[in-house]
């Protein structure tokens, strides 16, 4: 998740580097937007492909392959020179390079987290995989936290400024640094799941998954997980442009608003988890829908509507859209990964999860 927010912290204040300075600002967005994009297209490529591999050669190796490859690509975006030593071709190899690393990206999590849930004890898993996405809040608060210290380190303003030259490759470099840790974490400690190496290994993942009940169950699941994208970016994503176009306020409120928020968060996801393993997973969804629903979308109105008159509201009011609308991400990688069985569950878990993200993304 750290390598997946880079883009949005880390290179926003450093795109001037990799275009030239006579493009008008609708251009200028349009570019960051697509360098956006093109990893949310990669991920369900990465997915579909990667789920394939997962549920023919395992678990562990499709891993392994997959971190390292993001591992690499992110190296690769912290090397790349800027327009004016290869002109256009800069801002070409980056978005290259954004859609490699989200194929690797999709692949990674549509191995590992069906490998974590075949090994945890049925009892555990909503506990196990809330854990496991504390790292969508804890990696927000990181990579923001270092994007806004690189920045006092190395200013930025103009494609020659400090951070433009070097301060953004540093986050890179350390994400790299993150992908490589988890390989040699994977190749020397984690073993194949026993659950796959024991199942009937389905010869064509994609097909069965496209066909009779597991094709309704997997529209039933991209429907929830369409749900799940929305939020997510109509509050972390979203919400900073809205305040800032709309009411023409300075999104810093905002900003520190989602980062309260995603601290809170992780520390809730556990006990989420917990409650979803006690009452089950589809009563804590449906919960945590209504809270969406009712209370998050009246707080995200009087919040448009007025927060902006009075900051220490705005902020609040932003914390606590983000923890009523963001729950789902502590309570669907046991939805998904129990829904399908084991000879297509990689393939069903990466489909039914990054395809949803298309549709809000874009």
């Amino acid at each position: 998740m750290f390598d997946v927010y880079l883009p949005i912290a880390v290179l926003a204040p450093a795109l001037n580097y990799f275009i030239p300075a006579s493009l008008s600002g609708a251009a200028q967005a349009t570019i960051f937007y697509m360098v956006f994009a093109v990893t949310l297209i990669g991920r369900p490529v990465g997915a579909v492909f990667f789920g394939h591999v997962a549920d023919r050669l395992g678990r562990r190796r499709t891993t392994l392959v997959s971190a390292g490859g993001f591992g690499i690509v992110t190296l690769l975006i912290a090397a790349l020179p800027g327009y004016d030593a290869w002109g256009a071709g800069a801002i070409g190899a980056l978005v290259v390079l954004r859609l490699l690393d989200g194929i690797f990206i999709g692949g990674e999590y549509t191995a590992a987290n069906p490998l974590a849930m075949e090994y945890s004890p049925k009892e555990k898993r909503g506990f196990y995989a809330a854990l496991i996405h504390i790292g969508y809040p804890a990696a927000l608060v990181c990579i923001s936290l270092l994007a806004a210290l690189m920045l006092k380190v190395a200013p930025g303003g103009s494609a020659h400024s400090a951070y433009a030259i070097w301060g953004w490759r540093i986050p890179f470099v350390i994400g790299a640094l993150l992908a490589g840790a988890l390989f040699v974490y994977y190749y020397r400690l984690v073993p194949e799941s026993e659950l796959w190496r024991s199942a009937n290994k389905a010869t064509a993942p994609l097909n069965q998954l496209f066909s009779g009940a597991d094709l309704r169950r997997l529209g039933q699941l991209f429907v929830v997980m369409t749900g799940a994208w929305l939020t997510l970016n109509a509050t972390v994503g979203a919400l900073p442009g809205v305040i800032n176009t709309i009411l023409g306020v300075k999104s810093s409120g905002v900003n520190t608003g989602i980062l309260i928020g995603a601290v809170i968060a992780a520390a809730v996801y556990p006990l989420i988890g917990q409650l979803s393993q006690k009452f089950g997973r589809r009563p804590t969804i449906t919960a945590i829908g209504i809270l969406s629903l009712l209370p998050a979308c009246a707080l995200y109105y009087v919040l448009v509507a007025a927060a902006y008159r009075n900051p220490v509201g705005l902020v609040v009011l932003v914390a606590l859209i983000e923890l009523l609308s963001l729950p789902i991400w502590a309570v669907h990688t046991p939805y998904l990964a129990e829904s399908f069985r084991t000879g297509i569950r990689s393939s069903g878990y990466g489909v039914s999860y990054s395809l949803a993200a298309i549709l809000p993304g874009l």
